[in-house]
């Protein structure tokens, strides 16, 4: 049975190209069915949805060209699936090399390999699909030989410059470089991008890439992440900007930001007060629950025939001393816990253990449905902590990692902490306790160390998360923050607009930085208030057609006078906000030069429409729709706006354009005639009333 459709086309894109399933993906589809037990709709969705990626990259059969694509999905959703069904999918299509960017970690790099080798069984059968790791020239004999033998590549290598340096140096040969190729560039906002761009410089990995795809005349790069401010704020004319954007839906049983951090938040998250120290003396009340929830949690699993690893996540700290302190301080609570396991339960030294295990089992019956009792948990309890591991991870010679480090007991606790980041499975995880902040906060960063994220439907009841106040708002905000930009990013699909064009307007909460300014700089944009065009068109063919784009809207609506004093206008009250946008706002052209945010303004509006708070807005055509004289300054600099006259008292007192729009939406737009050179044109002012109602939050844009 077909996994996905032959010959794939989408809408009617020119260059859609006949997409097919062939072994490759017959033997990657039986894998995620008997390994992964995935079922029919999740495995169509994967294969899917790499067939939608596949076919925005250049047909391997065509001529020379080569496409740069974004894939986002969310922390900890199945990435790694979706980037490998792209390899089997290419595979099958006519591509002849895979290089997968596969971390800045050797730790990452080996977890991204083993699940390569695993999912394309390369153990079985490397004399068809042939595995390298960080090659360099020395391996350039063989890997020709495989190509001439009509069979394919796959590459994993560490993103670092000298290792991506040297397979550019390898694929330099004619011989070689000839073949179609895929570059799957994972945790592509990290690394990857140009920290040196505000310089007008090229750092050394960023550099490395572009040598490696100038090396390739067909091929296709592809980032993938889940935090990808950096990837949609950079310069739309960078080499590493994206052309496209497939969005990867988590799949059913994944619990993310809405799961934690939305309506039901209160089921599973556990505040700590923001002094709590983990380092200072005596045991933290915070951590101490943490710790028993986590122990409790356990054995509940097991009770009800869960054996599956279950595991804790601290992080505490970035420093590395920091974590050799806490886990001696985890190691000494775990071990005076099994000394009291130990004792009969009636002992009189159990008493205070007794009372916090009974503490834990309390919280944990708010969302278990079928709890075991206190004697059947407590009895367990001895063996949880027999099979209880404690983890220091980093980098120090003591430290562990579990992403190289078999895993044998079934419960772990992680500590460390940039290590536990980007990229990093924790498999099983349920607790986390986290009191680790920063002054700056960068959406991107903060975002990638949600390790809890994931596909734990069959074990949320007993998932928990210890985390300050300071923390908890930060990463509610966060998600508000997704939420929003994947919405703009699925309409702006739906529309079909081509990503170099989608207004990059973020929301963020206040202190958030979307990410690196050394990798892309934003400004704050305000929606509220006026926003006024003092910079105008002065082309005159770009006039002549605003003119008629004015012209066009004004005959197609129902205009009313509007007498203020001595001055005259025309209005529209209550029109149509959609109309407004689509029949005027996206039909006139505003230059680079122009300092009106076109976009930024549209998509503004267009989400306060959306979210059903501006169903209508006044339109005002200033004085009439007569033309207003007005004399350049500073280039094409005007003041469009006519201030007040006379009096409050006289009858013909005029307060100014600014000051009659009554607390509501009001768009004017002024027809204004240039001395000097003499050009009729046009120019636009909007009010915003900052009140709650139209406050969706900071708004950031890309710089200039």
């Amino acid at each position: 049975m077909a996994i996905i459709p032959i010959g794939i086309d989408v809408g009617d894109a020119g260059d859609a190209w006949p997409i097919q399933q062939g072994n490759e993906c017959e033997r990657l589809d039986t894998f995620f069915r008997e390994a992964k037990g995935l079922d029919d709709e999740a495995r169509r969705k994967i294969f899917a949805t790499a067939a939608e990626i596949l076919i925005q990259c250049p047909n391997p059969l065509g001529s020379s060209k080569q496409q740069t694509g974004l894939v986002l999905g969310k922390v900890q959703s199945g990435k790694t699936s979706q980037f490998i069904a792209l390899s089997s999918l290419a595979l099958d299509n006519g591509y002849r090399i895979v290089i997968l960017l596969g971390g800045r970690t050797n730790g990452l790099l080996g977890q991204n390999n083993n699940r390569i080798w695993e999912y394309l069984d390369l153990f079985h059968r490397s004399d068809k699909v042939c595995p390298f790791v960080n090659p360099t020239t020395s391996d350039a004999r063989e890997i020709s030989a495989v190509l001439r033998a009509g069979n394919v590549v796959v590459i994993t290598v560490l993103k670092h410059a000298g290792h991506i340096g040297d397979l550019g140096t390898l694929f330099e040969s004619p011989e070689i470089r000839r073949y179609p190729t895929l570059i799957i560039d994972d945790e592509g906002d990290q690394a990857s991008l140009n920290t040196k761009a505000k310089q007008g410089k090229r750092s050394s990995t960023y550099n490395a890439i572009l040598r490696l795809r100038s090396v390739f005349p067909i091929h296709a790069y592809i980032a993938t992440t889940a935090t990808p401010q950096a990837n949609l704020l950079i310069k739309t004319w960078d080499n590493l900007s994206p052309e496209f954007c497939v969005l990867v839906e988590p799949g059913r049983g994944y619990c993310g930001g809405s799961t934690f951090f939305g309506v039901e938040r209160d089921r599973f998250i556990r505040p700590i007060d923001d002094r709590e120290d983990p380092e200072a003396k005596g045991t933290p009340v915070g951590l101490r629950m943490a710790l028993l929830v986590f122990l409790v949690g356990g054995a509940i699993r097991s009770l009800r025939g869960d054996r599956k690893h279950h595991a804790m996540l601290v992080h505490t700290s970035g420093m590395r001393q920091s974590h050799t302190v806490v886990s001696k301080r985890i190691s000494a609570i775990v071990d005076y816990w099994r000394g009291v396991l130990e004792l009969p339960s009636d002992d009189p030294g159990t008493r205070d253990f007794i009372k916090l295990v009974q503490q834990a089992l309390d919280d944990l019956r708010m969302t278990v449905g079928s709890c075991p009792s206190f004697t059947s948990v407590y009895a367990q309890l001895r063996t949880e902590v027999e099979q209880l591991k404690v983890w220091m991870v980093n980098s120090l010679p003591q430290g562990l990692n579990p992403t190289t480090e078999p895993i044998r007991l079934k419960n772990n606790i992680m500590i460390g902490g940039n290590m536990l980041d980007r990229g990093v499975t924790i498999d099983g995880l349920a607790v986390t306790y986290v009191t680790r902040t920063s002054k700056v906060k960068q959406a991107d960063t903060v975002e990638q160390r949600a390790r809890w994220f994931g596909y734990k439907m069959g074990y949320l009841d007993v998932c928990r998360l210890y985390m300050t106040k300071d923390t908890v708002e930060t990463f509610s905000l966060l998600q508000l923050h997704e939420d929003d930009f994947w919405a703009a990013l699925r309409r702006n699909a739906m529309q079909g607009v081509p990503l170099k064009e989608w207004p990059r307007l973020l929301r963020l909460g206040l202190n958030i930085k979307p990410t690196r300014s050394n990798v892309a700089s934003t400004r704050t944009f305000a929606g509220t208030g006026w926003t006024i065009e003092t910079l105008v068109e002065t082309e005159r063919h770009v006039c002549r057609a605003n003119l008629a784009v004015i012209e066009s809207f004004r005959s197609s609506h129902k205009w009313s006078d509007m007498r203020i004093g001595t001055v005259h206008h025309q209005i529209v009250r209550k029109c149509n906000s959609q109309e407004v946008i689509d029949e005027l706002l996206l039909k006139l052209v505003r230059s680079n030069a122009s300092n009106w945010d076109s976009l930024y303004i549209v998509e503004y509006l267009q989400r306060l429409v959306l979210a059903g708070k501006l169903p209508t807005l006044n339109v005002v055509l200033m004085n009439g729709g007569n033309e207003r004289k007005r004399t350049p300054i500073a280039g094409n600099r005007i003041n469009p706006m006519q201030g007040s006259n006379r009096k409050p008292s006289d009858p013909d007192y005029y307060p100014g354009d600014e000051h009659f729009h009554g607390g509501e939406v009001q768009l004017q737009i002024h027809i204004v005639r240039l001395g000097q050179p003499d050009i009729l044109t046009s120019a636009l002012a909007l009010y915003v009333p900052e009140t709650d109602r139209y406050d969706i939050g900071r708004l950031v844009v890309p710089s200039d």
